[in-house]
C-alpha cells in the first residue's frame, strides 16, 4: 500500500497515511511528480526570500527612517517590494496546483482567497512603482489621465489598507484549514511546523488589525504620530515572532517536499 502524496509504502491493513491523512493506494504510477515538486520547492525558496525582505525593510525603516529619503533607495525598495509580493502569489498558486488534493475542498477555498488577496496587494505594489517614477507618470497622464487620477485618489489608499487586513485574515484561515489536515495525527515535524505557522499568522493578523484600527481612527492624530517609533518598537517582538514562525514553517515544508522529489 502506498500514499499517493508522499509515496511512502505501508504494510497491509493500514488504509490511511499518518503523515498526509490520505487513503492509501495499491500501487503508484511509474511517472513521478518531481518536476512539479521542484517547482513548488522553487516557490518556497522565493517566498522565504520575499518574507525575509519585508521583515528586513521593516527593521531598517524603524531604525534608520532617514534611509528612505533617498530617491534611488525609494525606487529600489518599490521594485523589490513588488517582486517580494509576487513571490508570495507564486507560492500560493504553486501550493494550490501541486500540493492540494481533489478532496481537500476547504483548503482549496482558503488558498484561493489568499491568492486573490495577495494578487490585489501585488497591484498596490505596482502602484507604488508608478508613484516613484516620474517618466511613467507623465506617460500615463498623457495616455490615460483617469488612471492617473485613480492612482492618486485617497480611496485607493483606504482600499489598500483594507486589502492588507483581509489578506492577513485569509493567511490565518489558510493555516487554520491546513492545520485541520493534521489535527487527528500525532505530533509530527510537519504538524508542528503548520501549528507554528498558524500561531504566527494569528499574531500577524492581530498586528494588522491594530494597524488598521490606527489608520481608520487616528491616522491624522499628531499626538499618536509623535509616538510612532515607540509603537513600532513595542510591536517589534510580535512582528519578529510572526516572521520567525512563518519562516520555520516554510523551511520544514521545503524539507518535506524535497524528500518527495528524491523519492
Amino acid at each position: 500500500m502506498f500514499c499517493p502524496r508522499c509515496r511512502s509504502e505501508f504494510k497491509k491493513g493500514i488504509k490511511i497515511c499518518p503523515t498526509c491523512n490520505l487513503s492509501l493506494e495499491h500501487s503508484l504510477p511509474e511517472s513521478t511528480v518531481s518536476v512539479k515538486k521542484s517547482l513548488l520547492n522553487l516557490a518556497i525558496i522565493l517566498v522565504i526570500v520575499g518574507y525575509s525582505y519585508f521583515f528586513l525593510i521593516r527593521i531598517l525603516g524603524t531604525i534608520f527612517p532617514g534611509l528612505f529619503h533617498n530617491q534611488f533607495v525609494i525606487k529600489s525598495i518599490q521594485i523589490l517590494s513588488f517582486l517580494a509580493a509576487g513571490s508570495i502569489v507564486f507560492f500560493f498558486i504553486s501550493f494550490y496546483r501541486e500540493f492540494i488534493k481533489a478532496e481537500q475542498n476547504e483548503l482549496k477555498v482558503t488558498t484561493i482567497l489568499t491568492i486573490i488577496g495577495s494578487a490585489v496587494l501585488l497591484l498596490f505594489y505596482l502602484k507604488g512603482i508608478y508613484m516613484v517614477f516620474t517618466g511613467l507618470q507623465n506617460f500615463i497622464i498623457e495616455k490615460h489621465p483617469l488612471l492617473h487620477d485613480l492612482a492618486k485618489s485617497d480611496s485607493v489608499d483606504i482600499f489598500s489598507q483594507i486589502s492588507v487586513w483581509l489578506t492577513s485574515l485569509f493567511v490565518l484561515l489558510f493555516f487554520n484549514t491546513f492545520y485541520k489536515q493534521y489535527k487527528k495525527e500525532k505530533m509530527t515535524v510537519m504538524k508542528k511546523a503548520v501549528f507554528w505557522g498558524y500561531l504566527g499568522s494569528a499574531v500577524s493578523f492581530l498586528i494588522r488589525s491594530f494597524s488598521f484600527f490606527i489608520f481608520l481612527f487616528y491616522a491624522q492624530s499628531r499626538v499618536l504620530m509623535g509616538y510612532k517609533n515607540t509603537i513600532y518598537f513595542i510591536l517589534f517582538p510580535f512582528v519578529a515572532f510572526g516572521f520567525i514562525t512563518i519562516i520555520y514553517f516554510l523551511i520544514i515544508f521545503y524539507s518535506e517536499q524535497q524528500k518527495l522529489v528524491i523519492r
